[in-house]
């Protein structure tokens, strides 16, 4: 029995590991939106343009 959950926890360790080990690589050149383009996009108004549009 405990040779059963030592060799399983084995195997699980090995794989945890094989799967955890890749590496990544970030592109330089990819930087966030400024926010005066992102958040329009999301439906954000400024203080004035919301007032603006509950008078009309």
């Amino acid at each position: 029995m405990t040779k059963n959950i030592l060799l399983s926890l084995f195997f699980v360790s090995i794989f945890l590991y094989g799967t955890i080990n890749e590496s990544v690589y970030a592109n330089l050149n990819d930087r966030p939106q400024p926010l005066e383009q992102f958040l329009p996009q999301i439906g954000y108004k400024t203080i004035e343009a919301a007032i603006k549009d509950s008078r009309t």
